[in-house]
């Protein structure tokens, strides 16, 4: 990683996947466990289990959880680029 807002950015989603960055409930729900794989300028991979209790009881995934997720990742591989969000 050799971008200091690559390295912000990863550190700062490691922290919502462990809830230890603000963020709304359905945030922290929806990125538990997410772990970055690959990140570099204007790219994140990441993987990361399904938690359970943003699926509903036939293991289907919330839609808004859905949503969370790819705004989320969406504006952190963005702002990797820029350093804005």
């Amino acid at each position: 990683m050799e971008d200091e807002y690559v390295e912000e950015m990863v550190r700062r989603l490691e922290n919502l996947s462990r809830g230890n960055e603000e963020a709304s409930e359905i945030v922290r729900r929806s990125l538990g466990g997410l772990e970055v794989v690959h990140a570099q300028k204007g790219l994140l991979r990441c993987k990361f289990p399904i938690p359970n209790d943003v699926s509903d009881p036939d293991g289907n995934w919330h839609v808004g959880a859905i949503a969370s997720l790819m705004d989320t990742l969406g504006v952190s591989a963005a702002y990797t680029s820029t350093g804005s969000s």
